[in-house]
């Protein structure tokens, strides 16, 4: 009986065979990242001083869409405040999130420019945090740069700068 192979006398599959264990082998990383958590949601934190006040912003430096992803302003003051906060942050920085809300809630919300403004009451003692609870939004591709400014008289005074990168 004569013994005939199915395997091609040319080398073309082998190029077929290397392409195909690259293919698999760049799904593997991707499931793997995926699986430890690298296009998932990760904190970063900023921090300036100026005026008399300390401003540290926690923001989400990596999420998803429909992620939760918390942001906090912590503002600073030796001696206390002596009359309302006012927070300038990029206004568009908040529209690529569901927004759950702020807390404490801003006795005014003022567009100013670039800037969305938002004063808050003094609390009591020297430091005044700021809440925002929120999921990004799932239709959210790309990533977000934002400023975020304790203001005094309409100047800011303490400013970071951040941006939040959006995962697939």
């Amino acid at each position: 009986m004569a013994h005939t192979s199915t395997i091609p006398k040319d080398d073309s599959h082998r190029v077929e065979l290397v392409a195909q264990k690259a293919l698999i082998g760049a799904l593997l990383v991707f499931i793997l990242a995926g699986a430890i958590g690298f296009f998932g949601f990760r904190s970063g934190t900023v921090s300036d001083s100026g005026g008399g006040f300390d401003l540290q912003v926690d923001y989400p430096e990596q999420t998803r869409g429909g992620l939760a992803s918390p942001w906090k302003a912590t503002i600073h003051r030796e001696g206390g405040f002596e009359g309302p906060i006012v927070l300038g942050v990029t206004a568009g920085y908040f529209e690529a999130f569901d927004v759950n809300g702020f807390y404490p809630t801003p006795v005014a919300q003022i567009p100013s420019g670039d800037l969305l403004l938002m004063e808050f009451d003094p609390p009591n003692g020297d430091t005044l945090e700021i809440h925002f609870d929120a999921r990004a939004q799932p239709d959210q591709q790309s990533g977000l740069d934002a400023v975020t400014s304790v203001m005094v008289e309409g100047v800011p005074v303490a400013s970071v700068t951040y941006r939040t990168g959006v995962a697939p």
